[in-house]
């Protein structure tokens, strides 16, 4: 019973029961003036056929004697099987000269009348009668029934059409209402899989392109991307657990050598210098970190803008150019035209500055670094920075956009293995697409602008 119970509660329900009370009005409407044309013109028929008659048996009075009307009347009665059936002809003394219809008091016109049956079975008829000029009276009246079985059958196809359309309209909003109330009953049990902590369950689709389906994609989106921010969550805390008790560790060992091992002011001063390079490099860390959640919050958005990609690569070219040049590596650069994107100047600049560093400091001297800056054919902006040294080996270029993640060729050299985590949230922050591929030798970062 519960079941039942539910589907009439359903939205799907109420909107078909309203569409249905709808349609049902539009149909009484539509045959209730169906009815009023047919009902007013059979009616004006009806009675323009005893008017005719009424004008016959007059056309040559007062030339024709009453006797002639009489005779013509008592015919009809007897023998023409398309009389009306009911006459009456009175002179102007009320007197009845022929008919089958009681006297009564003259009126001209269509009327009304009851002839007086059983009791229980009047005979309901329709007249018309004309006053003429000497005062007599004619009326020629026929049964009512033809018009009340016109009404009968109308009233009859109304209610019928009204029930059909009832039944249909409940019974194709029970079915739609249960096939809704499927769809939303399994999405419920998705639901409470994924409040239970199963991230990786999705909402079933159809394939239909619906309202549904389209929810749906919208839906199954959103919690790919909460399970990556989840499993990012769970990864970054293991990797600070992992990656901080090294450098927390030494501070430790800075501060306790300060207290028990320094025998002067000098050894004091310099073990607190240690430890604040160790803080320093924490702090960085997790400035770095915080820095990554609020661009993966997206919040940063609200300061785009338009901006000269190629002039904001010559700036950080510049910047690293001194660099290179003390490691015997070789930047080159072209600068292009202008080429204009739509972001946050300071992201953007601090993206590229991270790939150009993380080419000079993964490579060895001697290394060539080639930055390109084009617009495609399709009116997208693609920055390019290749190099020619070690590169990243295929089944690792996605892991390394992970928190602290980094190679282990290059676990001896500076860094937290967090740049191009930062280089992954401003391009997802952008709308860029970053992809890793090989140089021959080398690595290859392309950046492809919206």
């Amino acid at each position: 019973m519960a079941r039942p119970v539910r589907i009439f509660r359903t939205t799907s329900f109420r909107l078909t029961a309203l569409y249905t009370g709808v349609f049902g009005l539009s149909v009484a409407a539509i045959l209730g003036v169906l009815y009023w044309a047919t009902a007013g013109y059979t009616a004006r028929q009806f009675d323009g056929s005893l008017t005719a008659i009424v004008a016959e048996l007059t056309e040559d009075y007062p030339r024709d004697p009453p006797e002639e009307i009489a005779s013509d009347i008592e015919q009809s009665l007897k023998s023409d099987p398309n009389s009306p059936g009911f006459f009456l002809y009175q002179d102007r003394d009320g007197k009845r000269l022929v008919g089958n219809l009681p006297v009564m008091p003259p009126t001209a016109g269509a009327q009304d009348l009851s002839l007086p049956g059983p009791p229980g079975d009047d005979r309901d008829l329709r007249g018309v009668g004309k006053i003429l000029p000497d005062g007599a009276f004619l009326l020629v009246a026929a049964d009512r029934a033809p018009l009340e079985d016109l009404r009968e059958l109308w009233l009859r196809g109304l209610g019928w059409s009204l029930l059909a359309t009832a039944i249909l309209g409940v019974g194709g909003g029970l079915l739609v209402s249960a096939g809704v109330l499927r769809r939303v009953d399994a999405i419920n049990r998705i639901c409470q899989k994924i409040m239970d902590g199963d991230l990786t369950q999705r909402l079933p689709g159809r394939e239909t392109g619906d309202e549904f389906d389209r929810l749906t994609d919208i839906v199954n989106t959103m919690l790919d991307r909460i399970e990556a921010l989840m499993d990012g969550l769970r990864q970054v805390s293991t990797d600070i657990a992992h990656d901080l008790r090294t450098p927390l560790g030494r501070l430790r060992q800075r501060l306790e050598g300060a207290v028990l091992k320094s025998r002067s002011t000098a050894e004091y001063e310099r073990a607190v210098e240690g430890a604040i390079v160790e803080a320093d490099q924490l702090l960085a860390v997790f400035n770095a970190l915080l820095r990554i959640a609020r661009l993966e919050a997206g919040s940063a958005r609200r300061g785009f803008a338009r901006c000269d990609l190629s002039e904001l690569t010559s700036t950080m070219v510049e910047v690293f150019q001194p660099t290179a040049e003390e490691s015997g590596q070789t930047i080159r650069w072209d600068s292009p035209p202008p080429v204009e994107v739509t972001g946050d100047v300071d992201l953007l600049s601090q993206m590229v500055a991270n790939l150009i560093e993380n080419a000079l400091r993964h490579t060895p001297p001697g290394t060539q670094i080639d930055i390109h800056l084009a617009r495609r054919p399709d009116g997208r902006a693609e920055l390019v920075i290749a190099d020619d040294g070690p590169g990243i080996p295929e089944e690792q270029r996605d892991k390394v956009f992970q928190r602290f993640y980094r190679l282990e060729q290059s676990r001896n050299t500076p860094g937290n293995g967090l740049g191009l985590s930062l280089v992954s949230a401003t391009a997802q922050l952008h709308r860029i697409t970053v992809a890793l591929s090989d140089n021959r030798p080398g690595l290859r970062v392309s950046l492809l602008f919206p």
